[in-house]
């Protein structure tokens, strides 16, 4: 992986300013994502859909000494063959179990004080899958409690469709026939994510900078490349880095002229 070699380019200056590819590159090199969500919230697919790679392409991990890894520490960097995206892994919250909450939060502080922006953290997703009886718990709510600084958070609503499939099999217990609950489960969902689900997010004390639902198959990523751009719009630089980094949506690249 990368050296420790810090940046000879100021951190504001980086943020803030417009420059060449070149030389964005080589002061740094991979943009730093942190990915976090329990097991099964669509985070694997994310990852090889962004980096667009295909299902059978195995991800490379690697430690904090640059050694290969097989199973994924938060401080383990996760990446794919000819992707410049580094990726970091946390599991997601539990009620009891605030270890992981913690980690996060540390692993957060520290980056934030790396000299190099290379090393520092540069976005946040967090995926919370909405195939749950009850979908966002107190326990990952309390994340939106946490402070993540300078680095933007992008909240990744997974497996939309499973909460429309819900929906249609409330109506139609509550007596619609299937071709009404066919034709009103989608409203229906829309209805209950924004008034009530959402609210939960968007209104805590350090709330996302953005938002997006998606279904299990993620076909939104394009959608997800789009709103990370966006929520790095107060940070020139490091959104032109994400631009020319991501693979997946072409659209993207052509409207920043990258």
């Amino acid at each position: 992986m990368e050296g420790n070699n810090t940046s000879t380019l100021s951190d504001s200056e980086y943020r803030g300013g417009a420059l060449d590819v070149e030389r964005m590159h080589a002061e740094c090199p991979v943009f730093r994502i942190l990915i976090i969500g329990k097991a099964n919230a669509g985070k694997t697919t994310i990852l090889r859909k962004v980096c667009n790679v295909s299902k059978k392409t195995k991800p490379v991990v690697y430690d904090a000494h640059g050694n290969k890894r097989g199973k994924h520490d938060i401080e383990h960097e996760i990446t794919y063959p000819g992707s410049r995206f580094i990726f970091h892994d946390s599991g997601g919250f539990e009620a009891g179990h605030s270890e992981e909450l913690e980690k996060v939060r540390s692993f957060t502080q520290k980056k934030a004080l790396e000299p190099a922006i290379k090393d520092q953290l540069h976005l946040i997703w967090y995926c919370l899958p909405l195939d749950d009886q009850r979908p966002l718990s107190s326990a990952e709510l309390a994340f939106f409690d946490v402070d993540t600084g300078n680095v933007p958070v992008v909240a990744v609503f997974t497996k939309f469709d499973a909460l429309e499939k819900k929906t249609f099999t409330e109506l139609h217990q509550q007596g619609l026939t299937r071709t009404e609950a066919q034709t009103r489960y989608s409203q229906h969902a829309q209805k209950y994510f924004e008034d009530t689900l959402l609210p939960l997010v968007m209104k805590a004390k350090a709330p996302p900078r953005t938002f997006i639902y998606m279904d299990q198959a993620t076909s939104k990523c394009p959608e997800l490349t789009s709103k990370s751009a966006d929520a790095l719009k107060d940070k020139a630089g490091l959104q032109h880095l994400f631009v020319i980094t991501q693979k997946n949506n072409l659209v993207l690249r052509w409207l920043y002229a990258f």
